[in-house]
C-alpha cells in the first residue's frame, strides 16, 4: 500500500489523532465524577441491541471477559451491569477519561465500521486481588479508514489483515469494572494500515557500528 503519510514520533499526537475517530465523542476534559451521567444511550450504528441478556460464567475475571465479548460481538446487552459507578479509561499519554456506556458503544461501533470482522483473542489472564490483566491479540480485515490522519485502503488493493497486541488492566469494584488501563501497539496498527515513518535525513542515515572514539 502506497501512501504519502508519516507516522508521528510524538506519542501524544498519535493517541489524540486516534481519539478523533474511534472515541470522538469522548474528547473532553476529565469531568467531576459526581456530574458524569451513565444512563444507557441508543445503540451506535453497526452495534447490536438484542432483547435477552446473555450469561457469562462467574469468576474474578467474569466482567473483563464480558468486556472482550462485548467488543467481539458489538452486543450492547452485555453493557448491562458491567461497570461500577463512574468508570474511567486510562491511557499512558493523555489524562484519564470518563467511560460511560455511550463512549464504549461508540468506540466499538467505530472499530467494527473499519474492520467488520474485528476480533480480540485472550492469550493470558492474571488475577491479583481486585485487578485482572488480559494479554490480547486483535485481528481484523482493514476495509475502511480507521484513523482520521491515515487514508483508508486504496481501491483495487488486496485486503489487509491487521494484527495488533494489547494489554488491558481492569480494576474491579464488587465484581464490576471501575477502571481500565490500555497498553496497545497502536504504532504497529498504523503501519499495517499504510502509514510511513517520517525521519529527518540525519535520523535516516545508517548507524555506525564502530565504537565511539576515546576523548
Amino acid at each position: 500500500m502506497s501512501v504519502n503519510m508519516c507516522v508521528r514520533s510524538t506519542a501524544i499526537l498519535i493517541f489524540l489523532s486516534m481519539l478523533n475517530r474511534p472515541i470522538a465523542e469522548s474528547q473532553n476534559p476529565r469531568p467531576d465524577p459526581s456530574t458524569v451521567q451513565h444512563s444507557a444511550s441508543p445503540p451506535a450504528s453497526g452495534v447490536q441491541n438484542l432483547s435477552v441478556t446473555p450469561t457469562i460464567p462467574a469468576g474474578p475475571d467474569a466482567m473483563p471477559n464480558r468486556y472482550i465479548q462485548l467488543w467481539n460481538t458489538g452486543d450492547l446487552r452485555l453493557l448491562d451491569g458491567m461497570f461500577a459507578p463512574h468508570p474511567w479509561l486510562h491511557y499512558p499519554v493523555i489524562p484519564s477519561l470518563a467511560m460511560p456506556p455511550s463512549m464504549v458503544a461508540g468506540r466499538i461501533a467505530a472499530w467494527h465500521n473499519c474492520m467488520p470482522d474485528f476480533n480480540s483473542k485472550i492469550l493470558d489472564t492474571i488475577v491479583q486481588g481486585n485487578k485482572v490483566v488480559l494479554r490480547l491479540v486483535h485481528t481484523g480485515t482493514y476495509t475502511k479508514r480507521c484513523y482520521t490522519d491515515i487514508p483508508g485502503p486504496l481501491p483495487g488493493t488486496a485486503p489487509v489483515k491487521i494484527r495488533v497486541n494489547e494489554i488491558l488492566i481492569f480494576a474491579l469494584d464488587h465484581g464490576k469494572i471501575s477502571d481500565i488501563w490500555e497498553q496497545d501497539d497502536e504504532l504497529r496498527a498504523r503501519l499495517q494500515m499504510g502509514a510511513k515513518w517520517c525521519n529527518t535525513p540525519e535520523a535516516s542515515a545508517a548507524p555506525s557500528l564502530a565504537p565511539p572514539s576515546k576523548p
